[in-house]
């Protein structure tokens, strides 16, 4: 990320508009310093997001209101000291995101910044395993009304899983694989069709993820909107991340 900061600060010293890899820098006060300097170059900079793209958007509702989301990553626990990797608290971002999405709309925009009104957590660690997270529970409410959790745990059964989980008052209730494009949605209101060719699961997966994004960083560039991800969404949830990882440390 240090180096990161470097390139994208001599980038847009020429005027240039950029696409960030997550993370945009080591810090949140740092990724603050680089959207004031693009807002001074007059440059859009857009960062990387692509589980804002995933199926799971496309089958909501339109217009729904998302009362409660739920998302729970399961680690394989041969992985489970990548959190001293920066691993942990990068798929702790994903998940926030994902709930500040929701949270403000269906079509996946906003952040998790700052309208969270309330925000707790709680985490256990294995003196056996280096006291290292074993469960790690987050609850968030938001100001639309919305109530997240976000929960971590190493699996008993020894594989990787994430899932999301979400319903609204309307009726409608919905399950993802964040690896897969599988989405189960029930609900008379629902939308059943992609945007897009329907993804293939693992890095083909991934990959088209990254296409949809990159496409509507571009498509916003030349229509002259602000970036689907902006640097300033990415500052919000990077702040969020650190005031979480402050209280389960």
């Amino acid at each position: 990320p240090g180096r990161r900061v470097e390139r994208a600060e001599a980038a847009l010293r020429q005027g240039r508009h950029l696409f960030l890899e997550w993370p945009p820098a080591a810090s949140a006060a740092k990724a603050e310093r680089l959207a004031a300097r693009a807002e001074e170059a007059g440059a859009e900079v857009g960062v990387s997001r692509p589980l804002r793209f995933h199926p799971l958007f496309d089958t909501l509702p339109a217009g729904a209101h998302v009362g409660a989301v739920s998302v729970q990553q399961e680690l394989a626990r041969e992985n489970a000291n990548d959190e001293a990797a920066a691993g942990f608290p990068a798929r702790l971002a994903d998940a926030l995101d994902l709930c500040g999405a929701l949270a403000s709309g269906a079509e996946g925009g906003g952040s998790a910044g700052g309208s969270v009104t309330h925000l707790g957590a709680q985490a256990m660690r294995s003196e056996k395993r280096g006291a290292r997270f074993e469960v790690v529970l987050v609850g968030l409410q938001f100001a639309s009304g919305t109530y997240a959790q976000v929960g971590k745990r190493q699996s008993l059964a020894g594989r990787r899983q994430r899932r999301l989980y979400a319903a609204g008052p309307s009726g409608f209730q919905l399950e993802a694989d964040l690896d897969a494009p599988d989405v189960r949605v029930h609900g008379s209101d629902a939308r059943t069709g992609p945007r897009d060719e329907p993804p293939a699961g693992g890095g083909a997966f991934l990959d088209v993820l990254l296409r949809r994004e990159t496409r509507a960083f571009l498509e916003a560039l030349r229509a002259g909107r602000p970036a689907p991800v902006s640097l300033l969404d990415a500052v919000a949830v990077m702040r969020l991340t650190e005031r979480l990882m402050r209280q389960v440390r």
